[in-house]
């Protein structure tokens, strides 16, 4: 047995934490899609902080959608899309990420997009490119942020390559948090970390449901062969001990090469969307507030 954590750095909260993340995917994956998806929408990891409020609406698709209690006006408005592999996953579970983004003031919407394997990944894309023009239609587009995690980070680069691509209107910045910007890559990711939360049984799972059905020239797909110029500043962050990193560095190789204004932090000791560990995981808050801070700047630039 096993004795002390997986990695120096780790304190109990954080263990556990991976360790119930980790149990939850490895049991997704012995199921199909949509029980994964259903526990999801009923039991959410963490709640809902106090200064937010949910709000009622009308869009392209059903959405969460929440605001400031008191500055909803003031700060960005931030269109969430949510990882899962493009197989699964749930607003629900994303609420109090996006909360923290607009802890200072704003609103943020999480939309429901089509999942594989009943769908494409590119109709996924459609559903949020069509929130995001219903929101730009409704509020000041230099306010507009977007933002997501893992295949969610993936679609959120490829609707800013869209946007460019359509004439706009481009968001005022982008935020990745562990974005999966590789999915063809050829390595062995349990060769790069064993301790992520993403195990064989939840990753050979994902694939076989859904993105390795599609073409690996997709630049849609595959972020580094979607670069193009005008895209908007963008922050990502990623966690040291996630099976991602090497796909990751050539991502971000690709960005610096073709002139695009980001900035990247890596946690060291973090798994894939450690922010997930909200409340038991410090550095999950403070990865979020910093993002929070920069995205304000980014308004105010």
């Amino acid at each position: 047995m096993r004795k002390g954590p997986r990695r120096p750095g780790w304190g109990y909260k954080t263990e556990l934490s991976r360790e119930l993340i980790f149990a939850s995917l490895e049991e997704m994956s012995r199921r199909e899609p949509s029980w994964g998806r259903a526990l999801q929408r009923r039991a959410p990891m963490t709640k809902s902080p106090p200064w937010i409020r949910r709000e009622k609406v009308e869009g392209p698709r059903d959405m969460v959608a929440i605001a400031h209690r008191d500055r909803p006006d003031e700060g960005p408005v931030v269109l969430y899309t949510h990882g899962g592999g493009y197989v699964i996953g749930d607003p629900e579970t994303y609420v109090a990420i996006a909360a923290r983004m607009i802890k200072d003031g704003g609103r943020a919407y999480l939309p429901r997009y089509r999942l594989a394997p009943e769908h494409r990944p590119k109709e996924g894309l459609d559903d949020i490119e069509g929130v995001y023009r219903w929101l730009a239609a409704r509020h000041d587009p230099a306010r507009l942020v977007v933002a997501g995690d893992s295949a969610g980070g993936a679609l959120t680069a490829s609707l800013c390559r869209r946007m460019v691509l359509g004439e706009g209107p481009v968001p005022r910045a982008a935020y990745l948090l562990s974005p999966w910007a590789d999915p063809f890559w050829s390595g062995d990711p349990f060769e790069v970390s064993r301790d992520d939360i993403l195990g064989p049984g939840f990753i050979d799972w994902a694939n076989a449901h859904g993105v390795l059905k599609e073409s690996a020239d997709d630049p849609e797909l595959v972020l580094r062969k979607g670069i193009v110029e005008g895209l908007p500043p963008t922050l990502i962050h990623d966690g040291g001990a996630e099976i991602f990193v090497p796909q990751i560095d050539i991502y971000l190789e690709a960005l610096r090469a073709g002139g695009v204004d980001f900035e990247h932090r890596r946690w060291p000791e973090m798994v894939h969307v450690f922010a997930l560990g909200l409340g038991l995981v410090p550095e999950a808050k403070a990865s979020l507030d910093e993002a929070a801070a920069w995205i304000g700047r980014q308004l105010a630039g």
